[in-house]
C-alpha cells in the first residue's frame, strides 16, 4: 500500500442542488475503514479501487466515500461509519440519490464485496468442515485414512473460492 494521505476531501455528489453540496473531509482511519470494509473493491460494481487515487476523479480506479443510504433525495442517510463505503467516482456519481440496491442491480450485484477479515473467517470455516468430512470419509481406510482424509479435506476446504457476490 502506498503512503496514506493526511486528510482527504471529496465533494458530495448525491445532493440534488449543486449549490448545496458540502465539502466533506475524512480522517485517515475513516478512509481506511471504508476501503477495508470491501477489501479495496467498489461496493457498487465490485471492481478494484486504487488506494492512492482516493478523491482523485479522472484517475484510474479512482474512488471516493459513498453513502449506502443516500443523504440526499429524502432517503435520510447519515454520515456514520456504518453508512460509508468506498466506491468508484463514476459508480458513486451515476448512483446519485438512488438506492444502493438499484445501483448494484445495474452491475448484476446483490451485496457489497466481503471484507478481508470475513474472507479469512469463511476460508477457516471451509477448511474445518472439509477436514471433518475428509476424516469421516477417510476413516473407512483406517486411522491413516482418517488422518489423510482430514488433511486432504482441509486443503480442499481452504481452496474453495469465496463467493464475493
Amino acid at each position: 500500500m502506498t503512503a496514506k494521505p493526511r486528510r482527504c476531501q471529496t465533494r458530495w455528489a448525491g445532493c440534488p442542488d449543486p449549490d448545496e453540496r458540502e465539502l466533506m473531509s475524512y480522517s485517515d482511519d475513516e478512509i481506511e475503514a471504508a476501503y477495508d470494509r470491501t477489501d479495496g473493491n467498489c461496493h457498487l460494481c465490485g471492481g478494484r479501487m486504487a488506494w492512492s487515487n482516493y478523491g482523485k476523479p479522472g484517475r484510474r480506479q479512482a474512488w471516493e466515500m459513498e453513502h449506502s443510504r443516500p443523504r440526499g433525495g429524502g432517503w435520510g442517510g447519515t454520515d456514520h461509519a456504518n453508512n460509508r463505503y468506498g466506491a468508484h467516482v463514476s459508480c458513486n456519481r451515476s448512483k446519485g440519490t438512488r438506492s444502493t440496491r438499484s445501483a448494484r442491480r445495474d452491475y448484476g450485484r446483490t451485496r457489497a464485496p466481503l471484507s478481508r477479515s470475513t474472507k479469512v473467517k469463511l476460508r477457516r470455516r471451509n477448511a474445518a468442515i472439509g477436514s471433518g468430512v475428509g476424516a469421516v470419509v477417510g476413516s473407512a481406510g483406517g486411522p491413516l485414512g482418517a488422518v489423510l482424509g482430514g488433511v486432504f479435506g482441509s486443503w480442499i476446504g481452504d481452496s474453495i473460492e469465496i463467493d464475493n457476490d
